[in-house]
């Protein structure tokens, strides 16, 4: 595909967060954004992915960036609640400088690792049922690589997984939201049978 929808129903930007940046001796996880819309339809689109590797004040101003990027009014943002009270800490302090930069995000708790597999496949199963496109772009070849790769097992620490994540909660967070339709009430007006005086 090469573009997505003219007139999406919703769309959402879902974030998976990491905070180091690429060293000679390290390698560590990607900060990724996924960018998910859904058509009239129900044909749900991956329009783009951001991804970094680099410290929090880095990300934070990537993540404020791609959702003026994004448009605020067309496109939410969404960020990962990890499990314990660090998680929570942290998305507490997202929350507050995304909103003092005019952005309101929305939260998704996320149950730690052991639940990744879980997380993933519903959108395994919509990809299945051909209800699933991506948009072209320079980052199709990492995005791919890195879902074929994916099986969940723990054995797998090499592997990244931060945009199997962030794409699983994007379309999560879309899957939940109720579209109701617009509708216009017919007039129902009837011309008197009473003759006029």
């Amino acid at each position: 595909l090469t573009r997505p929808p003219n007139n999406p129903v919703s769309q959402i930007r879902a974030w998976d967060f990491a905070a180091s940046e690429k060293t000679k001796t390290n390698d560590p996880d990607w900060t990724a954004g996924v960018k998910m819309c859904r058509d009239k339809v129900g044909i749900y689109y991956v329009v783009d992915v951001v991804r970094i590797q680099a410290t929090t004040d880095k990300v934070l101003r990537t993540v404020i960036e791609t959702a003026l990027s994004d448009g605020l009014d067309e496109c939410q943002v969404c960020i990962p609640v990890d499990p314990g009270a660090g998680g929570k800490t942290a998305a507490s302090y997202y929350l507050t400088v995304l909103a003092e930069n005019g952005i309101a995000a929305r939260t998704k708790q996320t149950t730690g690792h052991s639940s990744k597999l879980t997380r993933f496949k519903p959108l395994c199963a919509l990809a299945e049922a051909g209800s699933l496109r991506v948009v072209k772009g320079a980052w199709n070849d990492a995005f791919f690589a890195e879902l074929e790769n994916f099986t969940g097992e723990r054995s797998q620490k090499m592997l990244k997984d931060d945009q199997v994540d962030s794409a699983a909660d994007a379309f999560s967070m879309l899957a939940r939201q109720i579209s109701i339709p617009n509708f216009v009430v017919p007039t129902i007006t009837q011309a008197s049978p009473v003759p006029r005086i």
